[in-house]
């Protein structure tokens, strides 16, 4: 639904039934008329690749029957209006782009997956994000400035999935994140910047599948890590400055992959990595 026009006519709000409104590459546009929060049945609004876009009425936040809201590549548009928080049947939240931050508001939604992938100027998470507690997935890859998570991040406690790929500011993680006894898959690779890992994240019952390829500035691991008894894939590639494993690895007996390629200072393997009958 796109052409040259700068703008969408007011009469938009009229469309009572609509449920869906895709604003894909709809270059020319740079705002959304507030009747926009009219449209009461809608339950998908995508707004991809809007370049002009550069604000959002805060009548979006009438929108109450919304489950899926997409931003991706909106360059220009680099906040959300604190009235987000009252999209109270808010499912899945994707921005790609420019957003500087969260309002403290995020906090009041009951949303399921979260994704703010490549929001290079993003560099914190207001401490409401442990407010979601239906959260099951957080994406966050390419937040080159996000250089560290709150403490709450603890408390979502439905989080099966964190992936911080790329966040190149970020040095560690707060020891809340072995509250997560939900979390099966934790990416950190090419985090570079990132030095150590908690002793708490041998708390972590259901880990599946912890990367960890590219953390040039990791050079070890907490013993705590044998604790990962459901642990089947570990990656490890490019931990340049990696200098030994932990006898505790030896421990990880659900373990398949163990990639180690490239981590020119690790010279040795404990001799319990002869334990880890899975390996593959």
């Amino acid at each position: 639904m796109c052409g040259s026009s700068n703008d969408l006519p007011d009469a938009i709000g009229n469309l009572s039934q609509l449920q869906h409104l895709d604003l894909r590459k709809c270059g020319s546009l740079n705002r959304l008329p507030d009747t926009i929060g009219n449209l009461s049945k809608l339950k998908h609004l995508t707004i991809t690749e809007c370049v002009n876009l550069n604000n959002l009425p805060d009548t979006i936040g009438n929108l109450l029957q919304l489950h899926h809201l997409n931003f991706t590549h909106s360059v220009s548009l680099n906040s959300l209006p604190d009235t987000i928080g009252n999209l109270s049947q808010l499912q899945h939240l994707i921005w790609c782009g420019s957003l500087n931050n969260l309002p403290n508001t995020i906090g009041n939604l009951s949303q399921q997956h979260l994704e703010l992938t490549n929001c290079g100027s993003l560099n914190s998470l207001p401490d409401t994000i442990g407010n979601l507690s239906q959260l099951h997935s957080l994406r966050l890859g390419g937040c080159k400035s996000l250089n560290n998570l709150p403490d709450t991040i603890g408390n979502l406690s439905e989080l099966q999935l964190l992936n911080l790929y790329d966040c190149e500011s970020l040095n560690n993680l707060p020891d809340t994140i072995g509250n997560l006894s939900q979390l099966s898959n934790l990416n950190l690779s090419w985090c570079e910047n990132f030095n150590s890992l908690p002793n708490t994240i041998g708390n972590l019952p259901q880990l599946q599948f912890l990367d960890l390829g590219g953390c040039k500035s990791l050079n070890n691991l907490p013993d705590t890590i044998g604790n990962l008894f459901q642990l089947q894939d570990l990656d490890l590639k490019a931990c340049v400055n990696l200098n030994n494993l932990p006898d505790t690895i030896g421990t990880l007996s659900q373990l398949q992959y163990l990639r180690l390629g490239r981590c020119v200072s690790l010279t040795s393997l404990p001799d319990s990595i002869g334990n880890l009958s899975q390996l593959q």
